[in-house]
């Protein structure tokens, strides 16, 4: 029952002063009539004030009643009201998102709240046990007062509270209304994981850098390159030319003096590269070429130069490193010195560890190829000089066989078997033997590069770290962080399967090779032509640096026109200086002699630049295009220079 604070309680009469008045109206003694009128009065009185009490109570009860149903009943409107403008405001969240506006929460009424409302409805913070506290708790929580009579003490108090305010927690859960908090244990996951992380990371730093270091020197670091430029320009001659010396040998570990007697450098190469233009070319030197200026070598072959300086350190890391650096330097000038050109860059490469280089990139893919044969796809493509394909035993065994025209996968093993093809005891498609080794090398790093621009070694990490084991111990250069950089880009900008190759065997055009064999002391050399290198440096200029007069490549013809003996002869080293091609010399017919001046006849009318560096050479020079009919034997020969009397004068 409720009662209102600062009420009495109305006083109760004893059951023994009524059955005492009782027996003294009944007494046959004689009592005094005016006391007991008296009590009869009282007695009426408090029972007539006791019954006024209670109603009272009743009415007041009632009234309590009536306003508590009241306020729930307003309570529920408001309700309503708030969920239709919830609704309102979840649509015009939905709007707004969509429109990329997002609304901020507004913050939830804690115990603030509510007390906030408690004093707006003049309710007063009485002691928990009080009527119009429970009355107040029983509206907020939209439950009857007489809920809180089963739950005087305080600990159930707060249980119920609990389990209102879960049950509460899911019916908004349900309405989607309320967002469950997550408990935020993950900023310690994440901390471990970074701690983690970091101490791998500068593990694997330091593994890549001291890989990296090995590679291209000290000077060098991973975040160095990293943070290179790659627009800087690689080293190059006046022309535009960078020119890069690639040799190899077939030690196994490049850590130590104790290589498997594979120091010879049986493999070696200059790529050279037009970064303007994207020309690449590329140009192998025979092992076995006679080289004797550097007194190091004990038959005078090239292939001994490296391994005759190398081989002299002691087995410590600086004497390595040393006699590593002198071994390669005193190679690239001998370079320099049979080719006619500046070597910039050298990388010396164990041939051995190609097969981990291949497998790391998951293998390649070539084409072999013969005569006019042609393919289209992204394939490298390898020629061979047998229409059946490329074939190598020894006997009646066979190792590999591959046919012409087909897309011919590689792994390390095979890639490595094709390098060193040479068909020196059976096979077909290599007959050319070591020079087609050579060439084979070559179109093999060909398509290293192209599978390598192709591989994404950031998603594929296996690639990478594969690739930087196989090259870390096997991989020397003189390339520096901007330079790899550079190199990179490059890599992706070139087509690497346009470069050309060059060959000092094949005749160019009419050429003659640039070098044959021969025996000296009973050892096989491959020899220059005129045991010099000047026809080898003309060739390199003219292919090399073919801009202009040297692009159009014409044939030349010079007669002589004169009594005056040697004249053409003269005459033709004066026009191959300035890089031109003369194809012939002889006497002009007897209707061409005696005349005065130099005559040019073109048999080409598209040569231009040939005819402005022949004019430079004899500015009083007559050329046409009308060739006479004496001159008809020379049909296959671009352009004809007479030289007559005046020039001779």
């Amino acid at each position: 029952m409720l009662r209102r604070a600062g009420s009495q309680a109305p006083q109760k009469v004893s059951k023994s002063t009524i059955v005492s008045v009782r027996k003294t109206e009944k007494a046959p003694v004689v009592a005094d009539s005016s006391r007991i009128a008296s009590v009869r009065r009282s007695s009426r009185e408090e029972l007539e004030e006791h019954k006024q009490q209670q109603i009272q109570k009743n009415a007041e009860l009632a009234k309590a009643q009536q306003q508590a149903e009241a306020r729930k009943l307003a309570r529920r409107r408001q309700q309503q009201q708030e969920q239709i403008e919830y609704s309102e405001q979840i649509m015009n969240k939905s709007s707004n998102r969509e429109l990329g506006v997002i609304d901020k929460p507004k913050k939830k009424k804690g115990f603030l709240g509510r007390k906030k409302k408690a004093e707006e409805l003049g309710l007063e913070r009485e002691e928990s046990g009080s009527a119009a506290a429970r009355e107040f708790l029983a509206d907020m929580h939209d439950v009857d007062a007489t809920d809180f009579d089963e739950v005087p003490a305080k600990e159930k108090r707060k249980s119920w509270n609990k389990q209102q305010k879960q049950a509460r927690k899911a019916a908004r859960r349900d309405a989607g209304r309320y967002k469950q908090k997550k408990h935020r244990k993950w900023p310690w996951v994440l901390l471990i994981i970074v701690v983690i992380l970091g101490g791998c990371g500068v593990l694997a730093y330091n593994y890549i850098n001291e890989k990296y270091k090995k590679i291209t020197g000290d000077d060098s670091s991973i975040l160095g390159l990293l943070f290179a430029d790659d627009k800087t320009p690689l080293q190059a001659d006046e022309k535009g030319r960078t020119n890069i010396l690639i040799f190899g040998t077939e030690g196994y570990s490049m850590d130590g003096s104790d290589y498997d007697g594979g120091l010879l450098t049986d493999s070696m190469m200059m790529v050279s590269i037009n970064q303007d233009t994207g020309d690449i070319k590329a140009i192998s030197l025979p092992r076995d070429l006679h080289y004797k200026k550097d007194a190091c070598t004990a038959t005078g072959k090239l292939n001994e130069v490296f391994y005759c300086h190398y081989s002299q350190n002691d087995g410590s890391e600086e004497s390595i490193k040393h006699y590593e650096t002198e071994g390669q330097d005193h190679l690239a000038s001998a370079f320099e010195d049979i080719l006619g050109v500046e070597i910039h860059y050298k990388v010396h490469v164990n041939w051995g560890a190609m097969l981990q280089v291949v497998d790391a990139l998951g293998g390649i893919d070539v084409v072999f190829l013969y005569g006019d044969q042609t393919w289209d796809g992204p394939e490298t493509t390898i020629e061979v000089s047998d229409e059946r394909g490329l074939q190598e035993q020894d006997g009646y065994t066979v190792y590999f066989s591959y046919p012409t025209q087909q897309v011919i996968h590689l792994n390390g093993t095979d890639a490595l078997s094709v390098a060193r093809a040479r068909n020196g005891h059976g096979g077909y498609g290599a007959i050319s033997g070591n020079f087609s080794r050579e060439y084979f090398q070559q179109r093999i790093i060909a398509a290293l590069v192209q599978k390598a621009r192709t591989t994404n070694f950031v998603t594929d990490l296996g690639a990478a770290t594969g690739l930087l084991n196989a090259v870390g111990d096997n991989l020397r250069t003189t390339f520096k962080d901007t330079d790899i950089k550079t190199l990179m880009r490059l890599a992706k900008e070139i087509n690497i399967n346009n470069m050309e190759t060059l060959s000092t065997i094949e005749n160019y055009d009419g050429e003659a090779a640039l070098m044959t064999t021969g025996m000296e002391n009973g050892i096989s050399y491959v020899l220059p032509v005129g045991m010099t290198y000047d026809r080898i440096h003309n060739f390199i200029q003219k292919r090399l640096y073919a801009d202009g007069a040297a692009a159009e490549d014409a044939t030349i013809a010079v007669l002589n026109g004169t009594e005056v003996a040697g004249l053409a002869s003269s005459n033709k080293q004066t026009i191959e200086d300035e890089g031109l091609t003369v194809d012939s010399v002889g006497d002009a017919p007897d209707d061409l002699k005696e005349q005065d001046g130099v005559f040019i006849y073109q048999n080409r009318e598209d040569l231009p630049e040939t005819i402005k560096k022949l004019q430079a050479i004899y500015p009083n020079a007559t050329v046409s295009s009308e060739v006479p009919e004496s001159l008809s034997e020379y049909a296959d020969v671009d352009i004809i220079v007479i030289i007559g009397n005046g020039y001779a004068n």
